[in-house]
């Protein structure tokens, strides 16, 4: 399950969840990457389980979050 869930995250560039640290905190983050494409650094964004994420919102923020830390990684890099 980890595995899979691992893929998952490579694939769509974020990952979630949902309760899994504190009860009633919801987060999503995406990896800053290093030039040689480490990671070195999580961009992370949290907020209270009853509205975050807005219904049907999960993926668009997710797709927020890992272009902010693709951006943060490409100045970064420079």
């Amino acid at each position: 399950a980890i595995r899979r869930r691992l893929a998952e995250v490579r694939e769509v560039g974020y990952a979630w969840v949902f309760e899994e640290f504190v009860e009633g905190i919801n987060s999503v983050a995406a990896p800053v990457l290093t030039g040689n494409g480490l990671i070195t650094a999580a961009l992370h964004v949290h907020g209270p389980s009853y509205r975050f994420p807005a219904k049907d919102e999960e993926k668009h923020l997710g797709g927020v979050v890992a272009d902010g830390a693709r951006r943060l990684s490409l100045a970064l890099a420079r």
